[in-house]
């Protein structure tokens, strides 16, 4: 494998660096031999289930604005079934000794959010739901620009027509994510280029040499002197070889103070929203139904007080 300026980009991943990923981020195969699918893989799924033209198999984006239009509740229920992460590759651990100062991505499975869950040094503040927040040690942003899984009220974004607006849909999570790039230097992981709203604070950045971009590239990937050009570094590597690579680096000079703390606590521990159910909003309301996914989320209002 390859890092350009790897000795910067190691005292980055110690120091404070934005994780951008994209589909190729989420690949590892689980414990259980499980592995999320790919656009083709998914396409031909969908088109399957839903009764859609086989004809479509080869574009998800087309399939998805279909969708949207005939079948949108179902078809958003579906992709939070696909993309729910139970049971993780362990490998993903080691993104817990970074320190990340937002996690970006156009993904909408829960694999990040299960790393942290386990953790006892961060936690995840996702700006969606709770808005940007005083930077301290513990908290990483959660910038999920194409939706979160395990936020109901979130909408995911596959389609052709909605992905061209996605920047205007979600304002605020650009707007943060911009400001994040502007402010520290970003690993773009498994990430494909295809978003133009992306590529445009990418240019914005780049034009102001405002922070340092390094992009994990395939060996084949024809873009490698392309980026360089830009003044990107490169990383030619897989994401197992990358994450490999992190954990033989960051481990050896890992004191890890968090052993000091008494686990037999955890089972106490308020649960994070990435390991609760999620439930709808008129269950509560409607049905009387309490759970934590309320009160975590912020979602079940004091309407009065009766004396």
């Amino acid at each position: 494998m390859e890092i350009d300026n790897r000795n910067i980009f190691f005292d980055n991943l110690r120091n404070g660096i934005n994780l951008f990923t994209g589909a190729g981020f989420s690949k590892l195969e689980s414990p259980d031999g499980k592995i999320l699918p790919d656009a083709k893989d998914l396409s031909d799924q969908i088109c399957k289930d839903f009764s859609i033209s086989a004809a479509y198999s080869n574009d998800l984006g087309k399939i998805s604005t279909i969708l949207k239009r005939n079948d949108k509740d179902r078809f958003q229920k579906y992709l939070r079934e696909k993309f729910e992460v139970h049971n993780y590759n362990k490998l993903y651990d080691i993104l817990d000794k970074i320190m990340i100062t937002s996690f970006i991505t156009t993904n909408i499975d829960n694999i990040f959010a299960s790393v942290i869950d386990n953790s006892k040094e961060h936690y995840l503040n996702c700006i969606s739901r709770y808005g940007a927040t005083k930077k301290n040690g513990q908290s990483i942003e959660f910038i999920p620009l194409h939706g979160d899984i395990k936020d109901l009220n979130s909408e995911l974004y596959f389609g052709n027509f909605e992905l061209c607006n996605v920047d205007a849909t979600n304002h605020a999570l650009f707007s943060s994510m911009e400001r994040n790039l502007q402010m520290h230097p970003t690993l773009f992981w498994g990430y494909g280029f295809h978003d133009g709203s992306v590529l445009k604070v990418l240019d914005n950045v780049l034009t102001q040499h405002a922070q340092d971009i390094w992009i994990q590239c395939l060996p084949e990937n024809e873009s490698i002197e392309f980026f360089r050009s830009l003044g990107c570094n490169v990383i030619i590597a897989t994401t197992e070889e990358l994450l490999h690579e992190i954990s033989n680096e960051l481990m050896l000079a890992d004191k890890n103070t968090s052993n000091n703390i008494n686990i037999a606590w955890d089972k106490y521990r308020i649960p994070t929203d990435n390991k609760v159910e999620s439930l709808p909003i008129k269950d509560y309301y409607q049905l009387g139904k309490t759970h934590w996914y309320y009160v975590i989320t912020n979602q079940a209002y004091t309407t009065g007080l009766i004396l």
